[in-house]
């Protein structure tokens, strides 16, 4: 083996790695309102109240056609929507400083959803929304 049999591969790696950096491969769309509900609506849904994060990275909707939550993440350059429910949900939380909302899932193969909400308000509001949603799902279960 040549000293220098190793570089082929080299400037190969390094090819595709600029390319991938100039083609943006890690860029992540800015999720808005207006992004949402038409993500939303060609699923076919039909949302009653969307909260877009503060860093556009997430959002939350209520949807009114299912009595159901939407949780919207951007991935990509694309808004991925699950809509969970209300027995998905383990748990949520609030912590730091902006506020952050948890939610977190029954299901290890769902990820946590950490929405930034510097509005107390409507932090509030989605919190208060998650413990009934839960509420449901306990419900759900004495009933069943």
């Amino acid at each position: 083996m040549q000293p220098t049999d190793f570089i082929l591969p080299l400037v190969g790696i390094i090819l595709v790695v600029t390319l991938v950096w100039l083609t943006g491969g890690r860029r992540s769309i800015r999720l808005d309102r207006t992004m949402v509900d038409q993500a939303l609506r060609a699923q076919g849904h039909v949302p009653a109240t969307i909260t877009v994060a503060d860093d556009g990275k997430a959002a939350m909707a209520w949807l009114e056609d299912r009595s159901a939550l939407a949780v919207v993440r951007a991935m990509g350059d694309h808004a991925a929507i699950t809509v969970p429910g209300p027995d998905d949900i383990r748990g949520i939380a609030i912590d730091g400083d902006p506020p952050r909302l948890q939610v977190r899932f029954r299901s290890y193969g769902q990820p946590p959803f950490a929405i930034t909400l510097t509005d107390p308000e409507t932090l509030d509001r989605w919190r208060k929304v998650l413990m009934l949603y839960g509420e449901m799902a306990a419900r759900k279960e004495t009933v069943s």
